[in-house]
Formats: C-alpha cells, structure tokens, sequence
C-alpha cells in the first residue's frame, strides 16, 4: 500500500515510509510481513549521512538480527559494519549505540559471548554521558538479557538500571527476584535536576525510607548489606543537604522525587 502523502508529493513511496511499515510489523510481532520487505531489498547501505529518525538500512540489519538465520546475522553483521564506519566518520553518537546494540545482538545469536560484552559495552559508554535508553528499550526482552548478565560483571550498573527500569513489565530486580512490594521508582527529571543525582540503588533505598522498616529490614529487602545501605542513607542524606531520615523524605517530596505520602 502506497501511503497518500507519499503519493501526492512524488507519486511514489518513499524508502522510509516502506521501511517505517515494515519496523511496527517487526514491533508487532509480525516477522514474516517485515522478512518480506527485507527480502525486497538488494542493495548495500549507500555512503550518506544518517540523518533521519528511520534509517531504512538500520531496520533492515533490525529485522535480519530478528529473524536470526546465519546467512542473516552474516548480512546483518556486513551492513552494521558500513553503516558503522558512516557514524564514525560523521560523528553521530545516537546511531553509534544503535549499530553498537545490534551488533551485540547479531554476535550474541551467533555464540560470540565474549564480543558480545566488548561490544556491548562501548554501546553503553557511548550512552551514558547523553542518557541514551530508548535506543536499548526498543531493541526487546533479548537486549534486556544481555543488560542484566553485563550487571554481573559491574559495568555501567547505574546506566544499565536505568535502562532496566524503562523496559515494560519489568517487575524483577537485577537479581532476578520478585520485589512486588516495594516496585523500584524510576528515575525522576527532578533527581536529575540534583548536582549529583541519586542513583537508582539510592532511589530505592530512599523510597524504603519513607516506611517504618529499619535499615537493617531495609537492606533484607534489597538483599544488600546493612553497612551497605547505612552507605547509601549517608549518601542520600549529602545528596539532599539533610542531615537525619525524615529530612531527607520531606526534602525528597518537596522537590517531587518521592510522591507524597
């Protein structure tokens, strides 16, 4: 179907329009409607700038890493590693992490843990000064299982539970247990006014502070420490500019951190 804008400008529909559609079907769970515009396409990335919110060539490595047979995870790999060397010499971060992300995911398919992390994480270095989450997000439950075994291995932990609080339904801490109690907040743009930002540990911990459980019950739910977590209340408390716990959940109220009790 030629989309009516498309039509009435050039008479034609554009690659973007196509390769729109064809990323919601990918989105929608419909893999062999979006193999299908895949597989009409011939043509190797062409040497320009990526400047555009769809890149047709980057959902085109997308839906091959998607669908995962080795000729396709080859290609995808070949495609990434043009658009790659397009980034890097326009100095275009945002699509750095994505071709980075994807990369992870194709190598990761094929059985190449150890790339996978490397890669994996200079995608995150990448992301962590600008706050880039969408662009890992977006990529699915896979990319979610390659965040949390890169927790293990303490890299990025404050930008990869950042990342994992921003996947839906996610209701799991980043040790795998079940915390529906007490579900972790997710980062605020008032926390992010702060000169130093809470981080998400912080969050949680302080979220626990405005109950009557003692640091020590605290630390049970967290399965931390309690020096651990006295640790983070310290931190908090600087953070803040307080000096005692219900200083700090007032404080943390008034600037809309925490929701009012």
């Amino acid at each position: 179907m030629i989309s009516q804008f498309d039509l009435e400008q050039g008479g034609i529909e554009d690659a973007r329009t196509s390769s729109l559609r064809a990323r919601l079907m990918l989105l929608q769970g419909n893999l062999e409607g979006a193999g299908t515009w895949v597989d009409s396409i011939s043509s190797p990335p062409p040497d320009m700038a990526l400047i555009w919110l769809e890149e047709p060539q980057v959902t085109r490595a997308q839906i091959l890493v998607t669908r995962g047979a080795e000729a396709d995870l080859s290609l995808a790999l070949k495609i990434l590693g043009v658009l790659d060397e397009i980034a890097d010499r326009t100095h275009n971060t945002r699509y750095k992490i994505v071709i980075l992300a994807l990369r992870a995911l194709a190598l990761d398919a094929q059985g190449n843990t150890g790339q996978v992390d490397a890669t994996l994480k200079q995608a995150l270095d990448l992301a962590q000064p600008g706050g880039f989450i969408r662009v890992f997000v977006d990529l699915g439950e896979r990319m979610q299982m390659l965040l949390r075994r890169l927790v293990g291995q303490v890299h990025s932990v404050e930008m990869i539970q950042c990342i994992l609080v921003a996947f839906p339904k996610d209701e799991k801490d980043l040790t795998g247990s079940e915390n529906p109690a007490q579900p972790a907040p997710r980062p605020s743009l008032a926390n992010s006014t702060l000169i130093d930002p809470l981080t998400q540990r912080e969050l949680e911990v302080l979220a626990y502070l405005q109950g009557p459980l003692s640091i020590k019950e605290i630390a049970q739910k967290l399965n931390i420490a309690s020096a651990t977590a006295k640790g983070h209340t310290i931190n908090i408390y600087a953070k803040l500019g307080v000096k005692r716990r219900w200083e700090a959940v007032t404080r943390a109220e008034e600037l809309n951190i925490l929701s009012p009790r």
